[in-house]
């Protein structure tokens, strides 16, 4: 693979080219069938091309978070372009794909900082003021959501898309069922139930309805306006907050209190050798040095 360069090549459609067509080889995909694909189909192929395109262990180029962080703009960049004239799903894709663009600014933000839990504390206490402090029923509303939107992704390490499809009855108890493939992980609840139990009866939602329900037909929040309600609540500690730093966070607490990399990968989904904790624990030894 050529390696991007701090400067911009001067001609990038050729680069975009030559990674956009390397995608296709590697994903097994045509650019008509990415036409098609829906954004969560379209991250997973995304994902498995960066995944088998980082710099090895022994490439002078991993001491530079750039080099990955310039690799997954090109290739997103280069997806853009490529479905600009094309029809069948292209809005959705292209929220996806602005998307996954900002929160890889934002990673990069994160590299340089890491969420601590004096931070988590501090937004906890911020969000539950504001909860207490709401003017009325609609914003007590809003504020609760928030807060167990908050803590649910940092206390279950579970993907955004994944938390907006869990329903009222699978979070009324002390403990979180999470289906992993033929698997199920039990981990225990982190919001407190009484807000939960709040939340519930002020949108009067039923035990069938999304969580996080949203309109009046009931759909599930959208990603778009999870994200948003992630940075916005990074945003009151001046933090670059997003649905993937909450994941690191859950991730090095885990690590942290003796869980294995094994029951890690288990409860977030991850396959063995998983290069984020890999990443996560080098960072954790970088600064016990």
């Amino acid at each position: 693979m050529n390696t991007p360069t701090s400067q911009p090549p001067r001609n990038i459609d050729l680069l975009y080219d030559s990674y956009f067509n390397k995608f296709l080889t590697q994903t097994n995909t045509t650019v008509e069938s990415i036409s098609n694909m829906s954004s969560s189909e379209l991250e997973a192929h995304v994902n498995r091309f960066i995944e088998n395109n980082k710099p090895s262990k022994n490439d002078k180029r991993t001491r530079n978070n750039s080099y990955s962080i310039n690799s997954k703009k090109i290739i997103l960049n280069a997806i853009k372009k490529k479905l600009h004239n094309l029809v069948s799903n292209l809005s959705e894709n292209h929220k996806y794909i602005n998307l996954r663009l900002s929160n890889i600014l934002v990673d990069n933000q994160i590299a340089k900082k890491k969420l601590s839990n004096d931070d988590v504390n501090k937004l906890n206490t911020i969000l539950k003021d504001e909860y207490d402090k709401s003017e009325n029923e609609k914003i007590s509303i809003t504020k609760a959501r928030n807060i167990i939107l908050f803590n649910l992704l940092i206390g279950t390490g579970m993907r955004v898309k994944e938390l907006l499809e869990y329903k009222v009855h699978q979070l009324l108890d002390h403990y979180i069922i999470i289906n992993r493939d033929s698997n199920e992980v039990i981990i225990d609840n982190p919001v407190d139930l009484d807000l939960i139990d709040k939340y519930i009866k002020s949108q009067e939602l039923k035990k069938d309805d999304y969580i996080f329900a949203s309109g009046l037909k009931r759909n599930p929040l959208a990603y778009e306006q999870a994200y948003n309600i992630i940075r916005d609540i990074g945003k009151k500690i001046k933090f670059n907050l997003s649905p993937h730093s909450l994941r690191a966070y859950f991730i090095s607490n885990q690590i942290q209190i003796g869980t294995s990399e094994g029951k890690i990968n288990q409860i977030v989904g991850y396959r063995n050798n998983s290069v984020m904790i890999k990443k996560i624990k080098e960072d954790m030894n970088d600064k016990s040095q």
